[in-house]
Parts: C-alpha cells; sequence; structure tokens
C-alpha cells in the first residue's frame, strides 16, 4: 500500500491521495520528485521480519528542557519484495499516540505520523481546525526545495535527498502566530540506510532568528 493510502482518515494528503487515484484514471498528473519520493516511494525493501527501525525524537521549546523519546517500527511479516506489514509505538508515557498496524505496506509511515502529530499540536496552539493544516501542508508539497547531499548515519556518509517546504509562509489566517510564517518542514531521505528515512524536522524561530521551538525524529538503528 502506497503511502497516500495509509492511516487514510489521518493522513494529510488524504484529498491528494483520493484526487490522484481519480485523477490518474484520466489525465495521470505527474507528481514531483519530492512528492513520489515521500509518498510513493518503496522504502521498505531493505528490511526484514522481526527487525525494529528505531527513530530517536527530540523536542526543543525555547525556556523549557529538552524532551527526548523513541519512535518504533518493527516489521511483522513480509508480503513480497518491497511491502511488509508493520506495527508501531510512537513516543511514551502522555505522549504516546496510538497508531493501527499497516498490512501490506510499501512506504515509511513514520513521516505521515510523526507529521500528523505536529498537525494536532498545531491545532490545540492556535485554533485552527485540523483539516485546513493538513490541506496547507499538502499543497506545500507541490513546491519544494530540493538538495542532493551526503550526510553522517551511525558513523557513516550516505548519499541523501534532503526536502524542505515552507507551508504557511504566505498563510495570513496564521500571521498572527510568532514563528508559524517561517515554520520548517525538513526531510531527508537516503537509500542507504533501511527504511530509507534519515531524519523529519520542524522548527520555528524569532523574526531575530532565535529558536522558538524545534522538533525531530532521526534514524538510530535497527533492535
Amino acid at each position: 500500500m502506497p503511502l497516500l493510502r495509509l492511516f487514510f482518515p489521518l493522513c494529510l494528503l488524504c484529498s491528494l491521495a483520493s484526487t490522484t487515484v481519480i485523477a490518474a484514471q484520466d489525465t495521470e498528473p505527474e507528481l514531483n520528485k519530492a512528492q513520489k519520493l515521500i509518498f510513493l516511494g518503496e522504502h521498505l525493501r531493505q528490511t526484514a521480519p522481526g527487525q525494529t527501525l528505531v527513530y530517536a525524537f527530540t523536542s526543543n521549546v525555547n525556556g523549557q528542557a529538552t524532551k527526548s523519546d523513541e519512535v518504533k517500527m518493527t516489521v511483522t511479516g513480509v508480503v513480497d519484495d518491497a511491502r511488509r506489514d508493520l506495527a508501531f509505538e510512537f513516543l511514551s508515557g502522555d505522549d504516546r499516540m496510538n497508531f493501527p498496524d499497516a498490512h501490506g505496506y510499501r512506504g515509511n509511515p513514520i513521516v505521515v505520523q510523526f507529521l500528523e502529530r505536529d498537525i494536532r499540536d498545531m491545532s490545540r496552539q492556535t485554533g485552527t481546525p485540523i483539516a485546513y493544516l493538513r490541506n496547507t501542508i499538502r499543497r506545500a508539497f507541490a513546491a519544494p526545495q530540493i538538495n542532493e547531499t551526503r550526510v553522517e548515519v551511525a558513523g557513516n556518509d550516505v548519499d541523501a535527498t534532503e526536502i524542505t517546504v515552507l507551508p504557511f509562509a504566505t498563510d495570513a489566517n496564521l500571521a498572527e502566530f510568532e514563528g508559524v510564517a517561517g515554520k520548517e518542514y525538513r526531510f531527508v531521505y537516503s537509500e542507504q540506510i533501511p527504511g530509507d528515512l534519515v531524519s523529519v524536522r520542524t522548527r520555528m524561530s524569532a523574526a531575530d532568528g532565535t529558536m522558538l521551538k524545534e522538533e525531530g525524529l532521526r534514524y538510530g538503528g535497527i533492535r
């Protein structure tokens, strides 16, 4: 199952998914590299049954202690070369979010889960409807910044693709909230690691560049 359809009621790309499925039968619209990589990529080919991919979570809010936790994705079964059955542990304690198991899945759903958490936090903080935030982020992927680079993972340099979007840069509805207009979403992928996802990060800064809030996940290996 492609990422566009996983967690269909929750996914910020729900409307893109349904539009793509319908339109593909008629006009076959071309998605850009970022959309294909994040939402249609086959990220799980290097994973095996019983493996648990671990992602380190950090949350830094200006004036508060840094919060650290983990997100875990366990491969519970193999459908074919590309598709896997998956189970999740997304954070712990009061921060834990429960996501359903995924069956026959091709993409790495951790990125959608991270975005879903981010969207719900933004909705609580700003009073903005969740659907509005999802749609705004979805549209931002139509015009991403893409950079081919190299990053370090577990002591090794790997080839990677870095994708950056600023969904709220011109959003007048959220302009009153400090740091939201410049809120940056950055995704890093590499085919040289299991699960392909190196990291996902959001950052909000004040007008003078001071960090207000930064949260992210980074691949930490297999257990």
